[in-house]
């Protein structure tokens, strides 16, 4: 069923007129007309000339699809940025609510929805106080080690607890981390961020945030200095990084022992080395097991810290 085309087509077929519609006695010899109405009857739909044509029969609107009748759901006119009436994104949603004052919270988008007419919206969550944002992934401390790992999740080529409403939050209440089908490839060019947002939280306020230029980028690219904009750590500009990007470090083979979202200075040993930003799976040093496994550690000062002073 097409959440998108669905609304477009029940509104659709409320404004067609008897004036506008076809004769139910119809020459099914001749080109399939774009709209008609009929009553049993039926003519063939069967050739990719056909697409698109519709029937209203038995109470039921039909699209002619892969040379097959498919009837498709019938609902009122919805809000927009509802499973039924998606939008673009979550600016897209707000820039349309015509200044009526939208919360935070979850709405409904869709991913080329133009492009076939049997995709499907999905719900995502929405940061409507800042303008919009869009929430595509999401990396929780302290991670169920029984559910997906963040490995598996940043190379999945497939969304991960996509429906799942309890990881739609800016909480970890829910123990697993969240990626939606924007944070894959193809669909993250076809969304056309202008900017991307890394955004820590801790009891639900942002604690450091940072922001990049997203234009033109790719979900394997957007993370790296070259396109930071802004930042809490002013000496993130002038200090080298001898690593910044999501897929970061790993010190075994097949996602074993990583640390992601990696901004670091300098290496030396666990006393020494020294950055800014990390989540890591990781247990090599001591401070990445206490006092938990799998853990989001950022520098709370403004500038680097060393590793083992990072907040958890």
């Amino acid at each position: 069923m097409i959440s998108k085309n669905t609304v477009f087509l029940a509104a659709l077929a409320f404004v067609v007129s008897g004036q506008l519609c076809v004769p139910e006695t119809l020459d099914c010899d001749e080109v399939l007309p774009t709209i008609y109405k009929m009553g049993d009857g039926s003519c063939a739909c069967d050739s990719k000339a056909h697409d698109g044509a519709l029937k209203y029969s038995n109470g039921k609107l039909f699209l002619c699809l892969n040379s097959e009748w498919k009837a498709l759901r019938m609902t009122g006119v919805q809000e927009y940025g509802t499973e039924f009436n998606p939008g673009s994104s979550c600016e897209d949603i707000l820039e349309k609510a015509n200044g009526k004052d939208l919360s935070d919270g979850v709405y409904w988008i869709g991913i080329r929805l133009s492009e076939s007419p049997l995709s499907t919206s999905f719900p995502v969550y929405c940061d409507m106080t800042s303008g919009g944002w869009t929430l595509v992934l999401k990396v929780v401390s302290h991670a169920d080690q029984g559910l997906v790992k963040f490995w598996d999740v940043l190379y999945s080529t497939w969304p991960i607890q996509e429906y799942n409403m309890e990881a739609l939050s800016i909480t970890n209440q829910y123990k697993g981390h969240y990626k939606n089908r924007v944070y894959l490839d193809g669909n993250w060019e076809y969304f056309n961020a202008s900017q991307a947002r890394v955004s820590l939280y801790e009891r639900g306020n942002v604690v450091k945030e940072l922001v990049f230029n997203a234009a033109a980028s790719q979900y394997s690219n957007w993370f790296e200095k070259a396109r930071l904009k802004s930042s809490p750590w002013s000496d993130i500009w002038s200090d080298q990084q001898n690593y910044f990007s999501v897929s970061g470090y790993c010190g075994a083979p097949g996602g074993q022992q990583c640390r992601y979202f990696y901004i670091n200075r300098n290496f030396g040993g666990c006393h020494i080395d020294r950055g800014w930003l990390m989540y890591t799976d990781n247990n090599a040093c001591g401070f990445e097991h206490v006092p938990r496994y799998s853990t989001v550690q950022y520098s709370k000062l403004s500038g680097s810290a060393r590793m083992d002073a990072y907040g958890r």
